[in-house]
């Protein structure tokens, strides 16, 4: 019965070839006593452990990839709402005939370049800019900005999302378009 518990052990471990450079193998029998088959083993096990703790910390890095992105897709989906509807209110409410013109102009066409940039690449600020640009015909610098966007009911142009520009554009075009023929 012992020997076929020492039999079942043994049937347990594995027989892996290891190769070495010839001037390591030399300095290894220098030390016969030496377990040199437990050395490597302990090698092994703590190179698994650094590899399970990187595959692990990667796991955790991945999750908070994917929790920040779903942070992120909510927050531009709330801009996005936002904006379509403080575009539109504006357009019903507040606008002028010519600043909806300007508006039209500069993003009517859907096709339009400058449209679809505010979704890519410009950044915030750039999207707020182009607004101002539009209102006023030319290029705008910063203080413009910023009177533009307060006249529009915003107090904090740093707070504003290229997202909500983009769809406050939309919001106050689909009242244009809806209108236009009609004044």
């Amino acid at each position: 019965m012992f020997w076929l518990l020492g039999f079942i052990a043994m049937a347990q471990r594995q027989v892996v070839s290891v190769s070495v450079p010839q001037e390591l193998r030399e300095e290894m029998t220098k030390f016969p006593e030496e377990n040199w088959s437990a050395v490597a083993q302990e090698a092994f096990r703590k190179r698994l452990s650094e590899l399970a703790a990187k595959q692990k910390g990667r796991s955790k890095m991945e999750s908070a990839i994917e929790r920040l992105r779903k942070s992120k897709e909510k927050a531009e989906s709330e801009d996005h709402k936002l904006g379509l509807e403080s575009g539109s209110t504006w357009a019903k409410e507040e606008a002028e005939w010519a600043e909806l013109k300007a508006l039209d102009r500069r993003f009517g066409d859907r096709d339009n370049p400058d449209l679809s940039r505010i979704w890519s690449d410009f950044s915030d600020y750039e999207s707020l800019e182009a607004v101002a640009e539009a209102f006023d015909g030319e290029r705008v610098d910063h203080r413009r900005v910023e009177e533009v966007w307060e006249c529009l009911g915003y107090d904090d142009v740093n707070k504003i999302s290229k997202e909500f520009v983009a769809a406050w554009i939309e919001g106050a075009l689909e009242v244009y378009d809806n209108i236009k023929d009609r004044v």
